[in-house]
């Protein structure tokens, strides 16, 4: 590995714990429960999340980190570990006295790492959080719910897997055989880990 990519990746891992941290409380505190029954591990910053969330802001940060090692493969036993960051701003027109039935989406992503699939020299991708390194806005979108959420309009950037050929029983799997198929992630739509600008239109004619 060069220098160079060492530094990158250095303060790249540095800038994704200093994002984490200034989305946390000042001192590390027991796990309390917020408004509507969450709970984060960081508590509930003193209350200004709950009073953030009241009036429509709702922030969450994560970092994820895996650490993935070869048996077999090249004849060099080596370890990976990718990381993968997001910074995610929901805001709710109704709960911020704006008009009723708005969500503004922000979503910042984050990753550095390289792809462990060359340890073993397997074809498949072995973990879902490796892509390119890079920080960037991920999602951006506005969606507007029309008769009591019935009917809603989303423009923006937007991942087309967050609602679409989503497995929720495999979210905590890593390898790629449980992510979005093959069928359609070759060709090319707007999901991990490149939107594009896109207009949904969903219609819900009942609960189920």
């Amino acid at each position: 590995m060069s220098a160079l990519y060492h530094f990158v990746r250095l303060h790249f891992l540095i800038a994704c714990i200093a994002a984490l941290l200034l989305s946390v409380e000042r001192t590390a505190c027991a796990e309390e429960p917020v408004k509507g029954g969450h709970s984060y591990l960081f508590g509930d910053w003193n209350g200004a999340r709950r009073e953030l969330a009241d009036k429509g802001l709702t922030i969450e940060s994560i970092l994820t980190a895996d650490v993935v090692s070869n048996f077999t493969g090249d004849g060099k036993h080596r370890v990976e570990s990718p990381l993968n960051y997001d910074l995610t701003l929901t805001f709710d027109t109704t709960k911020g006295s704006l008009w009723e039935s708005g969500t503004f989406f922000l979503y910042v992503l984050g990753n550095t790492g390289r792809e462990p699939v060359a340890l073993s020299e397997v074809i498949q991708t072995t973990d879902n959080i490796v892509t390119d390194e890079d920080l960037k806005v991920y999602e951006a979108w506005y969606q507007q719910e029309f008769a009591e959420g019935q009917f809603s309009v989303l423009l923006g950037l937007y991942d087309y897997n967050s609602e679409f050929y989503a497995l929720d029983y495999a979210s905590t799997l890593i390898n790629s055989s449980f992510g979005i198929g093959i069928d359609v992630s070759q060709a090319g739509p707007s999901i991990f880990s490149e939107t594009a600008l896109a207009a949904r239109v969903k219609y819900n004619p009942s609960d189920h």
